[in-house]
Protein backbone atom coordinates (compact mmCIF):
# COMPACT_ATOMS: atom_id res chain seq x y z
CA UNK A 1 0.00 0.00 0.00
CA UNK A 2 1.42 3.38 -0.93
CA UNK A 3 0.54 6.39 1.21
CA UNK A 4 1.26 10.10 0.96
CA UNK A 5 3.69 10.42 3.88
CA UNK A 6 4.97 8.79 7.05
CA UNK A 7 2.17 10.24 9.20
CA UNK A 8 -0.48 8.76 6.90
CA UNK A 9 1.35 5.42 6.94
CA UNK A 10 1.50 5.44 10.75
CA UNK A 11 -2.23 6.20 11.00
CA UNK A 12 -3.05 3.36 8.60
CA UNK A 13 -0.77 0.96 10.49
CA UNK A 14 -2.45 1.81 13.80
CA UNK A 15 -5.94 1.42 12.32
CA UNK A 16 -5.04 -1.91 10.73
CA UNK A 17 -3.32 -3.23 13.87
CA UNK A 18 -6.39 -2.43 15.97
CA UNK A 19 -8.63 -4.18 13.46
CA UNK A 20 -6.44 -7.30 13.47
CA UNK A 21 -6.19 -7.30 17.27
CA UNK A 22 -9.96 -6.99 17.66
CA UNK A 23 -10.53 -9.97 15.38
CA UNK A 24 -7.96 -12.04 17.27
CA UNK A 25 -9.42 -11.19 20.67
CA UNK A 26 -12.91 -12.13 19.48
CA UNK A 27 -11.67 -15.48 18.17
CA UNK A 28 -9.64 -16.24 21.31
CA UNK A 29 -6.27 -16.21 19.54
CA UNK A 30 -2.99 -15.46 21.27
CA UNK A 31 -1.65 -11.93 20.91
CA UNK A 32 2.13 -12.00 20.80
CA UNK A 33 4.38 -9.25 19.61
CA UNK A 34 3.21 -8.56 16.08
CA UNK A 35 4.55 -5.47 14.32
CA UNK A 36 4.11 -3.48 11.15
CA UNK A 37 7.21 -2.21 9.40
CA UNK A 38 6.79 0.97 7.38
CA UNK A 39 9.22 1.25 4.47
CA UNK A 40 10.00 4.12 2.14
CA UNK A 41 10.01 3.89 -1.65
CA UNK A 42 13.55 2.44 -1.51
CA UNK A 43 12.43 -0.37 0.76
CA UNK A 44 14.25 0.99 3.80
CA UNK A 45 12.32 0.58 7.06
CA UNK A 46 11.56 4.05 8.43
CA UNK A 47 9.22 3.11 11.29
CA UNK A 48 8.08 0.11 13.27
CA UNK A 49 4.63 0.03 14.84
CA UNK A 50 4.09 -2.60 17.52
CA UNK A 51 0.54 -3.84 17.83
CA UNK A 52 0.81 -3.39 21.59
CA UNK A 53 1.48 0.33 21.17
CA UNK A 54 -1.87 0.78 19.39
CA UNK A 55 -4.06 -0.07 22.38
CA UNK A 56 -4.46 1.15 25.93
CA UNK A 57 -4.04 -1.58 28.54
CA UNK A 58 -5.55 -0.66 31.88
Amino acid sequence: MELVDLLAARKEAVRSAREILAARVLSGEVLNGQIFEIADESGDVVAIITFRSTIAII
